[in-house]
């Protein structure tokens, strides 16, 4: 969730803004029976899917750099941010009953999973997430 919440904007602006790239560019974090990965999407019509799996790696070797050389208090927005997103009340029982389905359905039965994913935020250090990304 941290390397969404750090790369998702400069994704978007890089690939969507500035290069024209789709009509839709994101990346999130999932979870599939256990395996934790990220997902990138980039709906478009005018590229092929090598063209954008070439330059969503691109993107990727180049953002390397910036996490590198991000100072502490850009990294401690972006935690805090991640965490104030974790502990955010659901906006409709919709919402929440989609997300303990979503529990029970990968077997987990966590219902307070992302209370306690933020309480965890506080021992992701920058080396950890530098770690990660490799």
């Amino acid at each position: 969730d941290m390397l969404v919440k750090v790369w998702g904007e400069p994704l978007f602006c890089q690939l969507r803004t500035h290069e024209g790239f789709g009509y839709e560019v994101s990346c999130s974090a999932r979870w599939t029976y256990g395996i934790i990965g990220m997902s990138f999407k980039v709906v478009t019509a005018s590229k092929s899917a090598n063209e954008v799996s070439t330059r969503i790696d691109d993107f990727l070797r180049s953002f390397r750099s910036e996490i590198d050389s991000m100072d502490k208090d850009t990294y401690t927005e972006h935690l805090v941010g991640l965490a104030k997103n974790k502990l955010e009340m659901y906006d409709s029982l919709d919402e929440e009953c989609s997300s303990h389905w979503s529990e029970i359905i990968e077997g987990r039965y966590d219902f307070d999973a992302c209370r306690k994913e933020a309480h965890c935020l506080k021992s992701i250090t920058k080396g950890k997430l530098i770690s990660v990304r490799r």
